[in-house]
């Protein structure tokens, strides 16, 4: 601040000092009316309402930025701001305020929105037989690890089923006496779905004999 001290007739004369702005907090921060983890394929959509401070002062600027894959990608404003994702993966959002002294504060929080999609598409299965008989037991069959799975759907030819290491990349399978020929495919799962299924993997199931007849014979010995 700076005074001019006049008398008249006299020079002018000056004097200045500084002043300093003493607990007058500014503090950015802002929330959401929204869950902050969501689906890719379930069009997420967020709101984010402003609960920055001031204590003496007016904000009266915000900047917003939503972190990539956002509708907008940033605002001006106080809001709420509604925001939609077309991209899966985790957002960091931003928000600058400034007050009319021209005080300046930034909230940052990074991985703040997580946007989930589906599995990716399954790969080639690998098996340990391919062609099998009625009654067989434990054949393994994997696929590699699908990327963002949590979990795996398989689909047997009927008469099988899992018999060790359900909902995962490797399983056992037992082939039972009715089972017959088909296919097995596997598609990676999460919470949003599942993910495009493997390619077919052909099982070829041999019938057990049939049940042998009645013995006959033209001499008893």
């Amino acid at each position: 601040v700076r005074w001019t001290i006049t008398n008249s007739g006299c020079t002018p004369s000056f004097a200045e000092m500084s002043v300093k702005k003493i607990n007058c907090p500014l503090t950015a921060d802002f929330t959401t009316t929204s869950a902050t983890t969501q689906c890719l394929n379930a069009s997420p959509s967020v709101t984010f309402t402003n609960g920055s401070s001031s204590s003496g002062t007016t904000i009266d600027l915000w900047v917003w930025g939503f972190g990539p894959g956002a509708t907008p990608a940033a605002a001006t404003g106080q809001g709420p701001h509604t925001v939609t994702y077309s991209t899966a993966g985790v957002k960091t959002v931003t928000l600058i305020i400034r007050d009319n002294t021209l005080a300046r504060d930034t909230v940052i929080k990074n991985a703040f929105i997580n946007i989930v999609d589906v599995p990716s598409t399954a790969g080639t299965i690998t098996g340990q037989l391919a062609t099998v008989c009625q009654g067989e037991s434990n054949v393994l069959y994997s696929i590699g690890a699908v990327s963002g799975a949590t979990g795996y759907s398989l689909a047997l030819p009927s008469g099988a089923s899992i018999s060790s290491n359900p909902n995962n990349d490797s399983v056992y399978v037992d082939f039972g006496s009715v089972a017959v020929s088909g296919n097995i495919s596997v598609a990676g799962t999460n919470t949003c779905g599942s993910g495009i299924s493997s390619p077919s993997y052909p099982i070829t199931v041999n019938p057990l004999p049939a049940v042998a007849g009645t013995i006959t014979g033209s001499l008893t010995v």
